[in-house]
This record gives structure tokens, C-alpha cells and sequence, in this order.
């Protein structure tokens, strides 16, 4: 996990190419899900390219969220 905002449940992941289809990354998801986190993740390399766009991402994100158990 990077980032955490536990008011809100909701996890920011940055990923890089070595998370390309991580079992291990799928399995911490789920259990996140599962005890009512929401989980956004986004590319390293969209996090440095378009960081306006990946800030807009997870504004939404906080806003929308408004109740655990997404």
C-alpha cells in the first residue's frame, strides 16, 4: 500500500511494471475489498506524466465515497 486515507477507506496504489499481474497484488486487493477499503491504483509513469489527471482521480474518489463499505 503507498497511500492510505483512512477517514475516507481508500487506498492509492503506484504501481510500476513489476505489478503487471501480481497474485500477490490481486490477493491484498481482495482482502482490502473484503474488509471495506476501496483500492484505486495507477501507473508510475501516469503518476509523473499526467499527475493533474491522477490528483482529479482521487479527488473523485473522496468525494464519492462517503460511506465504509464501498
Amino acid at each position: 500500500m503507498d497511500f492510505a486515507c483512512r477517514q475516507e477507506w481508500l487506498v492509492v496504489e503506484a504501481d510500476g511494471a513489476q505489478h503487471v499481474e501480481s497474485e500477490g497484488d490481486a490477493m491484498r486487493t481482495a482482502w482490502l475489498h473484503e474488509h471495506g477499503w476501496r483500492v484505486i491504483r495507477f501507473w508510475n509513469n501516469d503518476v509523473i506524466a499526467y499527475p493533474d489527471e491522477v490528483v482529479g482521480v482521487i479527488l473523485r474518489a473522496l468525494t464519492e465515497g462517503t460511506e465504509r463499505g464501498w
